[in-house]
């Protein structure tokens, strides 16, 4: 390679390393040899050893680069002998790293890391199973507490009101959401009643009129055209949403469903419109807050920790929900989280 294209496959190469290393980065084996691999942008990409769908590699695979999904794939699974079909060679001065994603049971998810001092072989598998099975043994969650199968949870911070293409109903709200990190939207929301509208205005802070309508086809990717970023509009703090897979809905081709369908906000209800759930949600803690201005809800275990956290900084408030859970995870010990809870 050049000078210019080994900067660049190094940049591709630090970039995956940085993502999983946040544990940024949802990985799936599809059949042998090919995986899913999903980033921030909540789009999957069908990643080989030597090929990926991303636009990047159409790019760069020209010159004999790797993006940084064909990047990830490598370090996390070394190259298969073809002849052989036995793993290559392994440098074990090179230690291979793996992410697992688990949550505490007070509901804060951990990206815990896995250390591979050697080659894979069968033996190091086992043994990399049964750390993982020692981690869920000793209380680790693979699911977050409350989920049912097949509900997962994100966080989003931007939202985008619009109307449905070619519907003559207009007066029926729709707002896109989208992650914190990330340009493409995580799913969108028919708010078709009353309760729908009040349980999305409670959870995100903001009313629906007060929203601009983006009245173009289709939904905006964000950061791709300056004159429609007026119609995104960011939130003051990130919200949980908890969605699943529609049923209905059969792959890329099928345009008449929602891949994503919302099933609750996170912090209110387990269902939009459900009154009896909403007056059991979560009631904001009296005197706690964050410096960004959001209250400590109900829930026990985070009162406890920001108490903590105020105990051990001198006083000072964790900036946000998302910086007391940073600081949880690297001092878990100072906490004292409610037994009945774990």
């Amino acid at each position: 390679m050049q000078k210019t294209e080994t900067l660049l496959q190094e940049e591709r190469l630090q970039r995956a390393i940085t993502a999983l290393a946040a544990g940024e980065y949802t990985v799936t084996l599809l059949e042998p040899g090919v995986w899913s691999v999903v980033n921030g942008d909540h789009q999957p990409y069908r990643v080989t050893h030597e090929t990926c769908e991303c636009k990047d590699f159409e790019n760069i695979s020209k010159l004999g680069l790797r993006c940084k999904h064909v990047c990830a794939i490598h370090i996390l699974f070394p190259t298969l002998s073809r002849s052989q079909g036995d793993l290559m060679e392994h440098n074990p001065n090179e230690p291979i790293s793996a992410w697992t994603r688990l949550y505490h049971p007070s509901g804060v998810q951990v990206t815990l890391p896995i250390s591979l001092d050697k080659p894979i072989t069968a033996d190091v598998a086992k043994g990399t199973l049964t750390s993982v099975s020692t981690l869920i043994e000793a209380g680790w969650l693979v699911n977050a507490p409350g989920l049912e199968e097949g509900e997962h949870v994100d966080e989003v911070r931007h939202v985008v009101r619009r109307v449905k293409s070619n519907d003559d109903n207009s007066d029926t709200p729709i707002v896109d959401l989208y992650p914190e990190r990330g340009n493409f939207r995580l799913l969108g929301v028919y708010l078709n009643d009353p309760q729908s509208i009040q349980a999305f205005e409670n959870a995100c802070g903001v009313h629906i009129p007060d929203l601009p309508l983006y009245e173009g086809n289709g939904t905006i990717e964000r950061g791709s055209n300056p004159r429609l970023e007026k119609f995104v509009v960011s939130l003051s703090r990130p919200v949980r949403v908890v969605w699943k897979t529609n049923p209905k809905w059969e792959g890329e081709e099928d345009k008449k469903h929602q891949k994503r369908l919302l099933v609750r906000w996170a912090d209110l209800a387990p269902a939009a419109g459900d009154n009896t759930a909403a007056a059991e949600a979560p009631k904001p803690a009296a005197g706690r807050l964050y410096l960004d201005g959001s209250h400590v809800n109900g829930d026990s275990n985070e009162q406890v920790t920001y108490d903590a956290f105020i105990k051990h900084n001198n006083g000072s408030k964790p900036a946000s929900k998302d910086a007391l859970k940073t600081w949880f995870s690297a001092n878990r010990q100072l906490v004292n989280l409610n037994p009945s809870r774990n």
